[in-house]
């Protein structure tokens, strides 16, 4: 919102560090970090249309799905009520969305993508080395399940 509204940020939330806003966000009390009440459905969705992953390219659909939840986390933290508009707009507008998504990767012009990335097997080599390295029993317990595991042929 920062980028495209900057004036619906919260004065209480204005000039914080990222880590800062995630504390007062843990305990949701005073203000929000976005004026909700003078937030639109349009200000949300060109702000969640700007978004673009470190590659640069778009995010995907469960990825936008995610900060509309995180939306309506927010309003519900902060006792705030949307207006039926706003919840209608917003739906709506997301349906279209999944539907161009689901479009593109028929097409074939973006690739459909689903769940998480999985992680290449030099880095679980190196990630199963490191944890063999510590004590703490949470972490032997994750080394010992996890080679486990690997010997025997099942990948979590």
């Amino acid at each position: 919102m920062n980028r495209t509204k900057p004036s619906l940020l919260s004065d209480e939330y204005r000039g914080l560090q990222w880590t800062e806003v995630k504390a007062k966000l843990k305990r949701p009390e005073g203000q929000p970090p976005i004026k909700l009440e003078q937030l639109t459905h349009l200000d949300f969705l060109a702000w969640v249309t700007t978004l673009k992953k470190a590659d640069g390219s778009a995010p995907g659909f469960s990825s936008l799905n995610g900060h509309k939840s995180a939306l309506m986390n927010l309003f519900r933290d902060f006792k705030v009520i949307p207006s039926g508009e706003f919840i209608r707009e917003l739906s709506v507008h997301f349906a279209a969305i999944r539907k161009n998504k689901a479009k593109e990767a028929a097409n074939g012009s973006t690739p459909a993508e689903s769940g998480k990335k999985p992680i290449s097997f030099a880095l679980y080599q190196k990630l199963l080395c490191e944890v063999g390295t510590f004590r703490d029993e949470a972490l032997c317990f994750f080394g010992v399940s996890s080679d486990t595991f690997w010997k025997n042929g099942m990948v979590f």
